[in-house]
């Protein structure tokens, strides 16, 4: 194992203008490090073996550091479009490789990574049909989503540049729609997918991946600190995987189906407090991005 040279200053600095009341364009810098978990580094760790398919941790691994630079144009904090570019120093990727009838799969650092990453997302409230759009954008800034019927879509595509390979682009899709229906029940339904030959890293999406609709129904009771779901995932069972690893060739071509399809119920009770700055966030919209620890199979 080499030395890891410590990094001790990561700075994040951000710059805001607001073009119109609601609208505005920001830019971001900063720095980021991203420790490899145990499970990857322990090489005892064997998460799946036998006589062909055998995965392991790698002791040698080290940390990555992101240097992140972003610019958003955002209306609302619903309306969005933007542009992410990190360069990424000692980048965790998952390599797949073959010998023989045996798989073998590892995680390892490569010395450095270019990744471009670009998003939209934007709602379609369904008032749009019984009001003007001038009286939607008025209100904009007072709605609380959570009394809205709307659809929302996002797309995100990412490009990964890297020393010695250029993969395909991953495209992301995804759709959600929120229906409030009488007597208070809300209508929740969640819709996303990968499209075959999207790239990600060393491997390549032979099949539509993470395709699955997900739909819930609630309702809130006693001044809303009790809730109640239910919901289904997966309605129609097509969540699968299959990928081929072009880290060397011939590919390693893999595939996966598990039963996801789910049906619960979710029943959640808030307890009173006297703290008067404790509140629910009523935005369904909002998530915060993660670095990832570059294996697309977990």
């Amino acid at each position: 194992m080499h030395k890891f040279k410590q990094y001790r200053l990561f700075p994040n600095a951000s710059v805001q203008y607001n073009i119109t009341r609601g609208v505005n364009f920001s830019v971001n810098y900063n720095k980021k490090i991203s420790l490899p978990s145990i499970s990857l580094l322990n090489p005892n760790n064997s998460t799946y073996g036998n006589g062909n398919i055998q995965t392991t941790g790698n002791a040698n691994l080290q940390p990555t550091i992101y240097d992140n630079i972003s610019a958003r144009i955002s209306a609302f904090d619903y309306v969005f479009l933007g542009y992410n570019l990190n360069l990424v120093d000692n980048n965790l990727i998952q390599k797949i490789s073959r010998s023989g009838d045996q798989v073998s799969s590892l995680n390892e650092n490569i010395s450095s990574a270019r990744i471009h990453n670009f998003n939209i997302g934007f709602p379609i409230p369904l008032m749009i049909f019984t009001k003007s759009i001038k009286e939607i954008m008025g209100s904009m800034s007072r709605t609380n989503p959570d009394k809205v019927s709307f659809l929302y879509f996002f797309a995100n595509y990412q490009l990964q540049r890297l020393p010695n390979i250029n993969p395909n682009g991953l495209l992301f899709l995804n759709a959600t729609a929120q229906i409030i229906l009488p007597k208070g029940i809300k209508l929740n339904a969640n819709y996303s997918f990968l499209p075959a030959k999207s790239g990600y890293f060393y491997l390549q999406i032979d099949e539509p991946m993470n395709n699955s609709l997900d739909i819930s129904l609630s309702k809130k009771f006693m001044n809303n600190r009790l809730s109640v779901s239910l919901y289904v995932n997966d309605v129609f069972n097509t969540n699968k995987w299959a990928v081929r690893s072009i880290y060397q060739t011939p590919n390693v071509l893999m595939r996966g189906k598990n039963d996801t399809r789910a049906f619960g119920i979710s029943v959640n009770y808030k307890i009173p407090t006297r703290n008067k700055l404790a509140k629910e966030n009523p935005n369904m919209l909002g998530s915060d991005k993660k670095e990832d620890e570059g294996g697309l199979i977990k």
